[in-house]
């Protein structure tokens, strides 16, 4: 690689490390529950030992009752360790990670290359301009600064990387490298269940097609490794806490309304007298659940979802008005795909329909978090078009090929810097509650209000809201142990679990949980205050936007 490439891509990399980095700790602002659960976690263990449940060094964090996989918390330990348990070092994790796949996907799309018919002139320049679009673009950004198990991406390129270099190189300590890569990504999230059992096996037979020495060579020596990343997947797949939060989102639970669609129409049926074998022949759940899946894989492919809407599902995984993707790459993306199909890059198209699989197996699609692998074959797709596109309009007419980069570099901008205006200022107050931005200013408030009451009951609506008293509060670790399992309440529909209280503060599930005739209790119940208890109000806690978010009242106060 020449020296201004390197230059190029040391440039890549800063912008990448620049976008994920910037002020990291207050933006997103707010602090969801999920990452405050692995920041008292990893509080927990650094002071204990245990999680906050008093489990040893677990294998499971059962946080909130879904059984959260192990990397998704021990990642941050350094970083809470080094920063002291707040968001920049719950965060930083993710930011970090996420900076080094945009590297890690340059010299891994050298290999996947490699394996094309693309022809190699075009290699660095396509790798160039597929980290470039990897380093910009919203979807990656967005889901790098915050704690969504993305990292688990990262493992599974550098894994893929590992094994290709292995095999032409016959490393094997590159190949027992790359298979560990892959069993970090299983101890981060819960996607790669799904898409390494497929992927594991493309990435063998095209690294050791060439050579069938090489494969049996691998399999006499590197089983070990296989066997490890089978009992890996095994032990994260069907673990009773790893399966917890799969119950409670697939496709095939209750909650999918997939059942519900084959009952309604099996009764419809009924009503033309049709014989029960023929309607179950047309009503039945192969039919239906499939269908269901195919529509909801498909939705990734969706240009409106990528290029214009975006997630609409999650107000906390999307940038307002802003798509995963930038709209002027959209004519480069479908030159990259007929370029890549004519020259048959196998590897970089078979990831990107592996990618949607996990969410697909899901009733929340399209998903963004689900679905973050697609990044990586989608900028590549991209920046494929972006090289095969100017190279032809500058062999084609030099007097274009200016007029042209200019019009795409003026279209770029714009919808960089609207971008960026939207996710680190209109996003703050764009639907703040989806990232529960009012718990830290209520517990900082309630913090100085508590020693003046006896009880403190907060509504255990709108989020669990045990947990951001206890990151917030720096809350004993030790006392909190002790008290865990006699405060665990009931479970619900999806697996989780509602801690009912500790210490004196108590969590009812309801909204407005005010009792008049209480003693020495303070009181934060959701949203606005009611009218007739206006005269108990002591303070209003708000939203980013202005709107009430808690209300804090005492039912000995007189305030008329």
């Amino acid at each position: 690689m020449s020296k201004k490439n390197k230059i190029f891509l040391v440039i890549i990399l800063a912008v990448a490390v620049f976008l994920r980095f910037y002020r990291l700790g207050s933006i997103p602002q707010g602090f969801f529950s999920d990452e405050v659960a692995v920041g008292y976690n990893a509080y927990s263990l650094l002071k204990t030992g245990r999680d906050e449940f008093g489990k040893t060094w677990p294998l499971f964090f059962t946080s909130f009752g879904e059984g959260k996989l192990p990397l998704y918390v021990y990642q941050s330990l350094p970083w809470v360790a080094i920063f002291g348990p707040n968001e920049l070092a719950v965060r930083f994790s993710g930011a970090f990670w996420g900076s080094l796949t945009v590297l890690i996907w340059f010299f891994t799309l050298q290999e996947f290359l490699k394996l094309s018919k693309v022809k190699k002139k075009y290699h660095l320049a396509i790798g160039l301009a597929s980290a470039f679009v990897l380093a910009i673009m919203p979807w990656h950004i967005h889901f790098s600064r915050g704690v969504f198990g993305q990292e688990s991406v990262f493992w599974i390129i550098l894994g893929s990387f590992l094994i290709l270099k292995g095999a032409r190189f016959k490393k094997k300590v590159l190949l027992f490298l790359g298979f560990l890569s892959f069993s970090a990504s299983l101890l981060i999230y819960h996607a790669p269940k799904v898409v390494l059992p497929l992927w594991t096996p493309t990435i063998l037979y095209f690294a050791f097609k060439k050579s069938k020495e090489g494969l049996i060579n691998f399999a006499k020596n590197l089983l070990p490794c296989l066997l490890l990343l089978i009992g890996i997947w095994s032990l994260m797949g069907f673990h009773p806490a790893g399966l917890a939060r799969s119950k409670g989102i697939s496709v095939f639970s209750i909650h999918s309304g997939v059942s519900a669609k084959i009952h309604e129409s099996l009764l419809e049926e009924g009503e033309f007298n049709r014989p029960a074998w023929f309607s179950r022949l047309l009503h039945n759940k192969l039919e239906s659940y499939g269908r269901e899946i195919a529509g909801r894989y498909l939705s990734h492919f969706n240009p409106d979802f990528l290029f214009v809407s975006g997630d609409l599902k999650r107000a906390r995984y999307r940038v307002p008005g802003v798509a995963q993707v930038y709209l002027v790459f959209l004519p480069f993306a479908l030159a990259g795909l007929y370029y890549l199909l004519n020259k048959k890059a196998w590897l970089i198209l078979i990831l990107g329909g592996l990618a949607p699989l996990p969410a697909a197996l899901t009733f929340e699609t399209p998903s963004t978090v689900r679905a973050l692998l697609l990044t990586i074959p989608l900028s590549t797709i991209i920046g494929t078009g972006l090289v095969i596109s100017f190279s032809y309009i500058k062999s084609f007419s030099k007097r274009v090929f200016w007029p042209a980069l200019v019009l795409l570099a003026v279209g770029l901008f714009y919808q960089f810097i609207y971008f960026l205006n939207s996710y680190f200022y209109l996003a703050q107050i764009h639907k703040p509650y989806a990232w529960q931005y009012a718990y830290k200013p209520l517990v900082k408030r309630v913090s100085v209000l508590q020693e003046n009451y006896d009880r403190v009951v907060v509504t255990g609506m709108g989020g669990p809201p045990y947990i951001f008293f206890l990151f917030y509060q720096l809350y004993d670790p030790l006392k909190f142990q002790k008290e865990a399992h006699s405060c665990i309440g009931e479970t619900d529909p999806f697996g989780f679990i509602h801690i009912t209280g500790f210490g004196k503060y108590r969590f009812p599930k309801e909204p407005y949980p005010f009792d008049e005739e209480a003693k020495k209790t303070l009181f934060v119940c959701q949203g606005k205050v009611k009218k007739e208890h206006e005269k108990y109000l002591i303070e209003v806690v708000y939203f980013a936007d202005k709107t009430p978010a808690f209300t804090i009242l005492d039912p000995e106060a007189n305030r008329l």
